[in-house]
């Protein structure tokens, strides 16, 4: 796209954004209405435009199951720390 074809269709959507201003808009007589109509403009997203969204956090949600303890084993030591790999992690200084 050339400089001159991308100022153009900024133009043209200007103009577009000029004469939507000026019209008035619809007020809707019922919620029922409004949900239609955003649901509506939902399913006429155009595939392969990009469009902000708002992502929401699903509920939290606890899940229970369950269970027997069957064996307490002692860990694996080869994956510990040293006094010196501790220190160097200054947890310490963190929670102050």
């Amino acid at each position: 796209m050339t400089m001159t074809e991308l100022e153009q269709r900024l133009l043209a959507l200007e103009l577009t954004v000029a004469q939507l201003k000026r019209q008035p808009s619809p007020v809707p007589d019922t919620p029922d209405e409004a949900e239609d109509k955003e649901m509506a403009a939902e399913e006429e997203l155009i595939p392969g435009v990009e469009y902000p969204i708002v992502l929401d956090v699903p509920p939290y949600e606890v899940l229970s199951f369950p269970g027997r303890l069957i064996a307490v084993e002692e860990g694996r030591q080869e994956f510990t720390l040293s006094p010196e790999e501790w220190a160097s992690l200054r947890l310490e200084e963190d929670d102050e």
